[in-house]
């Protein structure tokens, strides 16, 4: 697999509360498969996406924050971008 260091891109965007679920599923199509990810936060939940698949947090749930650092993980994000805020 090859790892992808020193790059990141930060794009800035907004959309109505009731689109959310709508602009991550179409997230989740535009991304390419790798070790990359867009997270954003909504109130008191981060929504965390990858290529074909999204997770929500819940401010102070562990256990939802541990499954999306497990997956993360597993197609190779680099621990030192594991720190969604808790």
């Amino acid at each position: 697999m090859r790892t992808y260091t020193g790059h990141w891109t930060l794009i800035d965007f907004t959309c109505a509360e009731a689109d959310i679920d709508r602009f991550a599923d179409q997230l989740a199509a535009a991304l390419s498969p790798g070790p990359w990810y867009a997270d954003f936060g909504v109130a008191d939940k981060r929504h965390v996406v990858f290529a074909g698949r999204k997770f929500v947090i819940n401010r102070g749930d562990r256990d939802q924050h541990q499954r999306v650092v497990a997956y993360a993980t597993s197609v190779g994000v680099p621990s030192a971008q594991l720190d969604w805020p808790q």
